[in-house]
């Protein structure tokens, strides 16, 4: 005789109940056929969604769709026969089971995609690693090339140098012998014997002269096309690496996300697993509730008996009430009439306080009046007798107020009397006495600024001249290095100064005479600055150094020079070099540039090379800054 109901998520509804809703058409895949559940759930289950069939897509969806029939794609859209149709949104995907599904199919196809990709790069990695071993071997047999025709051309420099000395000496010899020889030619024919030897010797050394000199153009030639190779081989090597570096990378980067895809797949697979959960949940819930309904009809039999006594009582309670009203009534007529004589002793307190307020105002402007005009207190008035007038009678008001006008005048023209001068003598003398003080401290403070003064100048003018030494020292050292000869030296402007005064740089770079280093050229000057930027770093060097495109102006040879004394530095410090020089990139074990593959988005690129030859901690760190 009960009817039953199935309740879930905060629904009533009763199972008996004819549906509302239209079948769904014969022979169409309906969604409730893909469910198994027990007989009272899918009496539930065939009013909820009995109408609703799933497409395959929203191409599959007739058009129009019949009134009550509601159509579910794969993908997660809905189309009702009312013409409303919802879409799932890609942020929201993962709450519908069908969207899940499909796409743990999606990531499984993509990561099968992505493991292949991941060996096939792998491939080429090996590939390049075992192509970029035969470029190493190439590198270093024509490093080796390079270091013994560095040696062939010093010897070959110092041959030269001797030889010009020879030269030079020969010269002066010219000269000599050629004085002698016109002292011989007045002393007669026995001089001619002497002279021809002495021709020969000179021819001799002439030609000794333009052998070495083209022996050194060949060796240079050769050393300049071994630099050209080995820059151009050092080119490939580095482009080879970044190549790999880049390959590394992409599979790195495909490595992490088949990572990612793995733990999509997981939650995928929780979330379905919280989903059965909450359905035997629900199933639960259904029979508690039904439970709870049958406890509550129960109920409400005793609570409808309750009722019916409570309105008897409220009838009773009624009566009083109309009975409490007529007599409030008759008390809020007598509180309104002595509500109405309050008011009128309420006026009449208000004028009164009126009236008093403004006499005392009165009052109070008359004796303000009095205060002011005659210095004089109410007290004061008070004390003084009544005034004795020579007629025995008081003058008239307007002559009385005249007197006391030309009384008043006299007293403010003779001004205030200073009763505080003593005071104020005795207050200004110590002041001065204080002041005194302080120019006395002042002044000895002085004096004693300017002895620090002097003492520091002192002090500072001999620590100078220690590091300038120290500096010209190492700046004569490094700029030899870097040139491979020459001579350079810094001089103070003024010597009687060196706090003030300028410095000059002199340098005589190898085969030009010596001059300002304004006067070089913009490699030479570049060189120069660098030799002096190295000297000062010898005197205390940091653990960190920045060098900001310091290698701009320099040529390829300039450059190898450049990273060699570079390389020797870095047992004291770490370099940071920002270059756009492919010789001075190729020199460093770690790389840092920045692209823009997307336009207003920047990205950092890092190439580390780890080669037998290079040391893992005293290499500099080169930064190429993209163009």
């Amino acid at each position: 005789g009960k009817r039953s109901w199935v309740g879930a998520d905060r629904r009533l509804i009763p199972v008996e109940a004819p549906t509302g809703v239209e079948p769904a058409p014969a022979g169409e895949n309906r969604l409730l056929d893909h469910i198994r559940c027990p007989e009272s759930v899918m009496l539930v289950l065939r009013r909820l969604i009995g109408n609703v069939i799933v497409a395959d897509s929203l191409a599959a969806v007739p058009s129009p769709v019949e009134p009550g029939t509601v159509f579910v794609t794969r993908d997660g859209s809905v189309v009702r026969g009312d013409g409303s149709t919802e879409f799932w949104m890609a942020d929201v995907s993962a709450a519908n089971p069908l969207a899940r599904k499909q796409l743990l199919a999606d990531n499984e196809a993509q990561l099968a995609r992505i493991v292949k990709e991941r060996s096939k790069l792998q491939a080429q990695i090996a590939k390049l690693e075992a192509q970029r071993d035969p470029f190493t071997d190439t590198v270093r047999e024509a490093r080796k090339q390079l270091d013994d025709r560095r040696r062939a051309l010093a010897q070959k420099e110092g041959e030269a140098q001797m030889v010009s000395a020879e030269a030079a000496e020969a010269q002066d010899r010219l000269e000599t012998v050629s004085w002698e020889l016109q002292n011989l030619l007045d002393q007669g024919e026995t001089g001619d014997s002497d002279r021809k030897s002495i021709n020969d010797q000179i021819q001799r050394a002439r030609d000794r002269r333009e052998q070495i000199t083209t022996d050194v153009a060949a060796r240079t030639s050769e050393l300049h096309e071994l630099e050209a190779r080995y820059s151009d081989l050092q080119i490939k090597a580095t482009d080879r690496r970044v190549h790999a570096a880049g390959l590394k990378q992409q599979a790195q980067h495909l490595a992490h996300r088949h990572g990612t895809q793995r733990t999509r797949v997981k939650e995928l697979e929780n979330t379905l697993q919280g989903r059965a959960d909450g359905i035997q949940s629900y199933e639960a819930g259904i029979v508690r509730l039904t439970e709870e309904i049958d406890r509550a009809e129960e109920h409400l039999t005793t609570l409808e008996k309750d009722v019916a006594a409570n309105g008897a009582r409220i009838e009773s309670l009624e009566k009083n009430r109309e009975k409490q009203s007529s007599e409030l009534q008759k008390m809020e007529h007598a509180l309104a009439a002595k509500r109405d004589a309050l008011d009128e002793l309420r006026d009449t307190r208000s004028n009164l306080e009126v009236r008093h307020a403004e006499n005392k105002m009165r009052r109070e402007n008359q004796v303000d009046r009095i205060t002011s005009e005659y210095n004089i207190s109410l007290d004061q008035i008070a004390e003084e007798p009544e005034p004795e007038w020579d007629d025995g009678e008081a003058p008239p008001l307007e002559t009385i107020e005249t007197r006391v006008a030309e009384l008043q005048t006299k007293l403010e023209a003779m001004g205030p009397v200073n009763l505080v001068a003593i005071d104020e003598y005795k207050e200004l003398e110590e002041r001065y006495t204080f002041l005194t003080t302080q120019e006395e401290d002042l002044t000895r403070a002085k004096q004693q600024l300017m002895d620090m003064i002097r003492k520091i100048n002192r002090t500072t003018s001999e620590m100078f001249r220690t590091t300038f030494d120290q500096v010209n020292i190492n700046f004569q050292a490094m700029f030899k290095k870097l040139f491979s000869g020459g001579s350079a030296k810094l001089v103070l402007v003024n010597e009687e100064d060196v706090l003030e005064c300028g410095i000059e740089i002199i340098a005589r770079p190898p085969g030009k005479r010596l001059q300002n280093v304004s006067l070089l050229s913009g490699g030479e000057r570049t060189l120069a600055a660098v030799s002096l930027l190295f000297a000062i770093y010898m005197i205390k060097p940091s653990p960190f150094c920045l060098l900001d495109e310091l290698d701009a102006a320099l040529d390829d040879s300039n450059i190898g020079r450049f990273v060699r004394v570079l390389k020797d530095f870095l047992q004291h410090s770490q370099f940071l070099v920002i270059t756009h020089n492919r010789q001075t990139i190729a020199a460093a074990d770690t790389l840092y540039g920045v692209t823009m593959p997307d336009k207003g988005i920047s990205r950092v690129v890092s190439v580390k090379f780890n080669e037998h030859e290079k040391a893992e901690t005293n290499e500099p760190i080169m930064v190429p800054v993209p163009k």
